[in-house]
């Protein structure tokens, strides 16, 4: 999943573009009242799916940020307990389901992913970096750099995922 896509049916933006273009026309019919500038007004319904993609597309990422935070405090109690690593991953995943209950939350879909990934004995530092790519957030971005020079030099991980949750 790309967080930087959010794909729209064609009825999605058949509906878009006829409701924007009905506002546009309303609009410059109201404070022109000539029709012209009215269908000229209308014309800004052709703009609107990629206006409301790139409204969608900043809202997911926001979101998914303040998830990512929750789920960095989670991992770090995890840690704290004397979990390894991946099985602080593993049991994080329980807490993330109470926390979000829907099924389709993002931040649950990507850590059952991730935990997918260590299942199929891919390093945790591939899982994470493949989750940093796609989410295309800098912050998510610097937190699998930084963990994964700590994991390689042995850096004290529940102080770093504490430190990096209070900078997000």
């Amino acid at each position: 999943m790309n967080y930087a896509q959010f794909p729209l049916t064609m009825q999605q933006k058949i509906g878009l573009v006829l409701a924007a273009g009905l506002i546009g026309f309303l609009f410059g019919h109201l404070f022109y009242q000539h029709i012209f500038f009215s269908l000229l007004f209308s014309g800004i319904g052709f703009f609107a799916p990629r206006l409301w993609i790139r409204m969608k597309v900043k809202s997911r990422k926001e979101a998914l940020k303040q998830q990512f935070k929750q789920a960095l405090h989670i991992l770090s109690s995890a840690l704290a307990a004397g979990k390894s690593v991946e099985n602080a991953f593993i049991t994080s995943l329980d807490d993330l389901r109470m926390l979000y209950p829907a099924p389709r939350t993002d931040i649950v879909l990507e850590w059952q992913r991730i935990l997918e990934r260590i299942q199929n004995r891919e390093p945790l530092e591939a899982a994470l970096a493949d989750f940093s790519r796609r989410s295309q957030l800098e912050d998510i971005k610097q937190f699998t750099d930084v963990f994964m020079i700590s994991k390689r030099s042995g850096g004290n991980m529940v102080e770093i995922i504490r430190q990096t949750a209070q900078i997000i």
